[in-house]
């Protein structure tokens, strides 16, 4: 795992979805250990493949949600993480 920048923030207007979706795999997420919180909105297009690769080097989702991979990886690469994400 990387070192994480602290104090480090994005942006976003949050759209809520409604419905049970919303409930199991929302657009706000937290890692395990509270260290790093992540607000999505829109799609990651191949997160299967990243999943994969996630889950191979140890990480586990709590979600199928696309969302999550970018939670993850993030913790994994920092900021080289946004070069793999498309969406």
């Amino acid at each position: 795992m990387q070192d994480l920048t602290p104090g480090l923030f994005f942006g976003s207007r949050y759209c809520f979805t409604a419905g049970w979706m919303a409930m199991v795999a929302g657009h706000r997420m937290t890692s395990p250990d509270s260290a790093v919180h992540l607000v999505v909105n829109g799609e990651f297009y191949g997160y299967r493949e990243i999943r994969e690769q996630l889950r191979a080097s140890g990480y586990q989702f709590a979600t199928d949600s696309d969302s999550e991979i970018a939670l993850h990886l993030y913790q994994q690469r920092g900021m080289q993480a946004t070069h793999e994400l498309r969406g």
